[in-house]
């Protein structure tokens, strides 16, 4: 607050605001392909049963795929994880 008035950041009220820090930028770099299709299959709905089946790989590695996303991207909700795999192309919106 600042003399009784909310104080946003430029950037926040005019709208320039992205949630792409520098930080989820590196973090981006850091995701395996693995881990990029993961977070592709996750936004689009799918379970970690059926991302395991498709995948042909366990539910525990799907399980553990999924922590290192969000341990190194730190988003922890799939709205979270969907808007970065739309803002960044690994899936298609039609």
């Amino acid at each position: 607050m600042h003399q009784g008035q909310r104080f946003f950041p430029h950037e926040v009220s005019s709208g320039e605001y992205s949630h792409d820090t520098d930080h989820n930028a590196a973090a981006n770099a850091q995701l395996s392909e693995r881990e990029r299709q993961i977070v592709g299959f996750i936004a689009e709905g799918f379970t970690n049963r059926r991302i395991a089946d498709e995948l042909r790989l366990g539910v525990r590695t799907i399980e553990s795929h999924r922590e290192n996303i969000t341990k190194k991207l730190q988003i922890h909700s799939v709205a979270g994880l969907t808007r970065y795999a739309i803002a960044r192309g690994l899936i298609r919106i039609d």
